[in-house]
């Protein structure tokens, strides 16, 4: 008899185990997120130079050079609005708090103590507030006094108090003066001797700056938004195309890609349009809307805004907004039409946001954008 085969029965195949999905943490990376940008030599003698010496110092000598660096970044902001066809008649406009004309007080505001604005070092690069140390002769604080009480430097009878040197037995505050470009001239062909000083009360400065009008909506906006948010140097506004036809949603740009984190819950709307802002109660509405935090709004019916440490942070994060815009309008017109889009998951936008919201990084960021102006329209300075 012939031997039988022996069917052998398949063994199952062993279950997939799941992948375990990685997460990108910042728990082994630098604390300054702006060193987690670049990579230099292994001795780390090759450093990324951001901002300038002098910005954080407050002797005068730095705050004199700080007033013409933030007088020409602004100017190539305006430039740099003006190459990408923002500009619209006579509507946007961009202020930079002045560094000596400022807001300064005897006085640490609850603001700064729940931000722990002594730890912070945005704070220290970007100071908005100097209190003086009681028994000392002030620092930092007494320096910017001085230059304030200079008429050459833009004082007036008003900002002089009448006993200085009994700074700390009153309460006081010197509200701030910004820089801004004047009515009617184009951001492409905006110089620095075009720029206008803003008085805290929203005149032209009678001394100071170019002695022409200002946008009187700009005045309301900044002004309100610099009231609630001091330590915000520099915001922009203006009526770009994209950020038009965005803003008629009413909604917050979708997280959909690596440059959108910089508004991952960074992003506020303002869900009205009261008209053309003339009055400082619509100025108050629109910081109240911005709220604590948030440093990019969407105002419905009405354009964008953006707000910063620097006026480079400004104006760069304004057009990522607006190419946010374009794209969020391609994407809705695709979805529209059966393709489905995937959004960032939260812990993902969280981790980038940690590193690409930073004011150096964004300020950084914009530098190669400057230097292409600074070369190519050297008039700029004049």
């Amino acid at each position: 008899m012939a031997p039988m085969a022996v069917q052998q029965q398949a063994q199952p195949a062993p279950a997939e185990q799941p992948k375990k999905e990685f997460k990108q943490s910042t728990a082994n990376l630098p604390k300054e997120a702006i060193n987690r940008t670049f990579r230099g030599d292994k001795e780390g003698k090759i450093k990324l130079e951001v901002l300038p010496d002098f910005v954080m110092k407050n002797d005068e000598e730095s705050l004199l050079l700080k007033r013409e660096w933030v007088k020409e970044h602004l100017v190539i902001a305006f430039r740099y609005w003006g190459a990408l066809g923002f500009g619209e008649g006579v509507a946007g406009h961009i202020t930079v708090k002045d560094p000596i004309l400022r807001d300064v007080s005897n006085e640490k505001t609850a603001r700064e103590e729940e931000e722990g604005w002594k730890k912070s070092t945005v704070a220290r690069k970007c100071v908005n507030s100097m209190a003086a140390e009681k028994g000392g002769d002030g620092g930092a604080f007494w320096t910017l006094a001085r230059l304030r009480w200079r008429p050459e430097l833009g004082a007036r009878e008003s900002d002089v108090p009448r006993r200085p040197w009994r700074f700390d037995e009153v309460e006081w505050r010197w509200e701030p003066h910004y820089w801004m470009n004047p009515f009617q001239k184009h951001f492409k062909l905006m110089k620095k001797s075009d720029l206008v000083l803003v008085t805290p009360e929203g005149y032209v400065h009678p001394t100071l700056g170019a002695q022409k009008p200002i946008n009187a909506a700009g005045f309301y906006i900044h002004s309100s938004i610099h009231k609630a948010r001091p330590e915000v140097e520099a915001i922009g506004h203006c009526h770009s195309t994209f950020g038009k036809a965005w803003s008629a949603f009413g909604r917050p740009v979708d997280i959909t890609n690596q440059d959108s984190c910089i508004f991952y819950e960074n992003q506020a709307v303002y869900k009205s349009f009261g008209g053309v802002v003339l009055a400082a109660e619509e100025g108050a509405n629109i910081a109240a809307a911005l709220g604590p935090k948030n440093r990019c709004a969407i105002l419905q019916n009405h354009g964008l805004l953006t707000i910063g440490s620097t006026v480079d942070e400004v104006a760069y994060t304004f057009s990522l907004l607006e190419k946010q815009c374009q794209i969020q309008l391609a994407i809705e017109a695709a979805e529209a039409n059966g393709i489905k889009k995937v959004i960032i998951d939260d812990d993902d936008a969280a981790f980038t946001a940690s590193t690409i919201q930073n004011p150096g990084a964004l300020y950084f960021s914009f530098q190669g954008e400057a230097e292409v102006i600074q070369t190519r329209e050297p008039e700029l300075y004049e």
